[in-house]
């Protein structure tokens, strides 16, 4: 079994300098081979978009000290955090963006400039028929794409 460490964007608000300080030992554990899942969830009004934004700065920011992959939660959040990630050059720290629920413009730029090496979409197999997911399937290879 293997894990990821890292806080996700709901609970932002109680992360502290100490608790990303114990996420970076984790990282140092052998089976720990991703931080995440990190990003940002608008959906909910707390914590605080600002909040939300410093810590995952910080936590892509670790992700490249030690060397891992990232796994990027993002929800009702695309346009920051597509910029968050392009500043942050989150193409050199690799990652995934996963329950991906963007639409297919969104899922290319990602994909398009290197962002991230994969994305999972919030869907069941069984619901490939429907027209948004295809639109946004047919457009990669099947490398790109999680089914999750």
């Amino acid at each position: 079994i293997f894990g990821a460490v890292g806080v996700h964007p709901g609970e932002t608000g109680e992360l502290d300098q100490e608790g990303l300080q114990w996420i970076k030992e984790q990282c140092g554990h052998r089976k720990v081979k991703a931080v995440g899942e990190i990003g940002l969830d608008y959906y909910w009004e707390e914590p605080a978009h600002d909040i939300q934004k410093k810590w995952f700065e910080a936590q892509m920011d670790l992700a490249r000290q030690v060397k891992l992959p990232i796994i990027i939660h993002s929800r009702d959040a695309a346009k920051d955090t597509l910029d968050m990630m392009k500043a942050a050059k989150a193409g050199d720290i690799g990652g995934v963006v996963h329950c991906f629920s963007y639409t297919r413009e969104m899922a290319s730029r990602s994909t398009a400039s290197s962002l991230v090496q994969r994305i999972q979409l919030k869907t069941p197999v069984v619901l490939l028929k429907f027209t948004r997911i295809r639109s946004i399937t047919s457009r990669f290879r099947c490398h790109a794409v999680i089914l999750g």
